[in-house]
């Protein structure tokens, strides 16, 4: 059920030059490996779904930012009035289902650059 596949191509990159604040580019030939495994994906989608339900039941106790920890990236906080306006006071707690679908869907994955583009993927994973 582990599977793997990789490719060689040619990627860009881009940086911020510190010193005169233009931006870089540069090309560079490497080789992605990505791999699923499907006990790792069942572990994550295990964890994401414990984290979101950790969410939520704070969420209904009105809990402080602080406290989420880990579940915090599952849940936008906005600040809002009771029209759902953007105000300096009350914050608004909602769940980041965009994140949590996409979560899940990555769930399993793993990806490997490498600029050693002979040696076969087998060797690397």
């Amino acid at each position: 059920m582990y599977r793997t596949k990789e490719c060689v191509d040619e990627f860009e990159y881009k940086f911020k030059d510190s010193e005169t604040g233009k931006i870089k580019k540069f090309k560079i030939t490497e080789k992605r490996i990505v791999t699923f495994n499907p006990k790792l994906a069942k572990k994550q989608i295990y964890e994401i779904n414990k984290e979101v339900e950790k969410a939520k039941l704070l969420k209904a106790s009105q809990a402080k930012r602080s406290e989420y920890g880990d579940s915090a990236k599952y849940v936008i906080f906005t600040t809002t009035d009771k029209k759902g306006n953007n105000t300096n006071g009350k914050i608004k707690v909602t769940m980041n289902e965009d994140l949590i679908k996409k979560s899940v869907e990555l769930a399993g994955y793993n990806m490997l650059v490498t600029s050693e583009i002979s040696m076969a993927d087998k060797e690397r994973v």
